[in-house]
């Protein structure tokens, strides 16, 4: 039945909220409860903070322990008799995190086994790419050099062919500075082959102020072999920023000098193995495993047990003459060594009493200088170094 226009039909209410204002108070009530502001407001910060943290890079490197990794599984030795020993040797990595966020700098700063670095300590002038790239030909570099130096401690000869000599520097005011570039590499001269420092060096001894020479030279920039021809100077007529240096260069006797400078370090070489040597790294740069690599290669090259059956692990670089030299993160390198259960460490002779301060009671240490006092270590603890060494000597003898 309609009932819109009854009078007896009581008036339709409209549909909406029971109450209006009790509604409202209860909001009201809601944003005067003290509990909101005591709670939930710094509960709102907190998460804010802790998404800004999270997102906030700071110019910090983190430095963690990093892991061991078994190296004589990692040496092929081509067609050569292989034995693979029972014990392990292995190398030591560090964990590297790049421009660290907030939370963790903030992790790290209460970590013992963690150091915060800044990022233009590692990374120099270059970039993170840059660093990667040099840290993977220092790795290349290490085991090559640990080839050599393994090879010719079992008694093998290891022909070395120099690249040339790489120009380090230039001496301003000399006609060099006009014709090269820092990283050009000199590969002849008159057309005899410079293929170490001492071969220029020879060259230069018997030549006078103003004598034309003619070179042979890669250039960095290009990758292109030119022809470079240029006199030599006067040594008096260097340019030099200190003026003390400068009077006592213009003092001295006058010299013929192309004015370049080389790097004092190494020559730039490649060798000739006799044994086709092949590491397997995976993707760790850096040359600190060269140690590992060394023994490594001595161990499988050889019969017998060279750690005497134990778990060993080791950083430190190697030369081709077998000097054993510094590498960084040694205190991360000792907890890494030390969580892997390690029996013996053995570290640079001089970075010793660090590795000593993390390494706990149930691992030893011992400092090396040379590849030779490394099998000595092992030796000491039940290796066969006496054996490797006896066909070291009676091949040199």
């Amino acid at each position: 039945m309609d009932t819109t226009n009854n009078p007896d039909t009581p008036p339709t209410l409209p549909v909406g909220p029971a109450n209006d204002s009790s509604s409202r108070a209860s909001w009201t009530s809601i944003f005067r409860n003290p509990w909101l502001y005591l709670v939930g407001i710094p509960l709102l910060v907190l998460v804010a903070v802790s998404i800004g943290f999270a997102f906030w890079s700071r110019p910090y490197y983190a430095l963690a322990p990093g892991s061991v990794r078994e190296t004589t599984e990692r040496v092929n030795a081509g067609d050569a008799d292989v034995f693979l020993p029972e014990g392990s040797i292995g190398f030591v990595t560090v964990s590297l995190t790049e421009r660290v966020t907030m939370w963790e700098y903030i992790s790290a700063s209460v970590k013992d086994s963690v150091d915060l670095v800044e990022e233009e300590l590692i990374n120099g002038d270059g970039t993170a790419e840059e660093k990667r790239e040099e840290d993977r030909r220092r790795m290349q570099d290490s085991k090559n050099d640990a080839s050599v130096a393994a090879l010719e401690y079992l008694g093998y000869e290891v022909e070395r062919v120099g690249l040339g000599v790489e120009v380090a520097g230039l001496l301003g005011c000399l006609p060099a500075a006009d014709h090269l570039t820092v990283g050009d590499l000199i590969l002849a001269a008159n057309g005899a082959s410079i293929g170490f420092r001492e071969d220029l060096v020879n060259f230069l001894a018997d030549k006078d102020i103003g004598d034309e020479v003619e070179f042979r030279v890669d250039r960095i920039r290009t990758g292109e072999v030119e022809m470079v021809r240029l006199p030599l100077g006067d040594s008096r007529q260097v340019c030099l920023d200190d003026p003390d240096q400068q009077r006592q260069l213009i003092e001295a006797d006058s010299r013929p000098m192309l004015g370049i400078t080389m790097d004092t370090g190494k020559d730039l070489v490649t060798y000739n193995l006799p044994i086709d040597i092949q590491i397997e790294s995976d993707r760790v740069g850096g040359p600190s495993a060269g140690l590992a690599f060394a023994l490594a290669i001595i161990d499988v090259l050889t019969e017998g047990e060279l750690t005497g059956g134990l778990s060993v692990a080791t950083t430190g670089t190697i030369s081709p003459e077998g000097f054993v030299g510094r590498v960084g993160g040694v205190k991360q390198k000792t907890f890494a060594a030390r969580d892997a259960g390690v029996e013996l460490f053995l570290v640079p002779a001089d970075e010793l009493d660090e590795a000593l301060l993390y390494a706990g009671d149930g691992m030893e240490v011992a400092g090396v200088v040379t590849l030779e006092d490394a099998i000595d270590a092992l030796d000491a603890l039940g290796g066969n170094g006496e054996q490797v060494r006896g066909l070291f000597e009676a091949a040199s003898g």
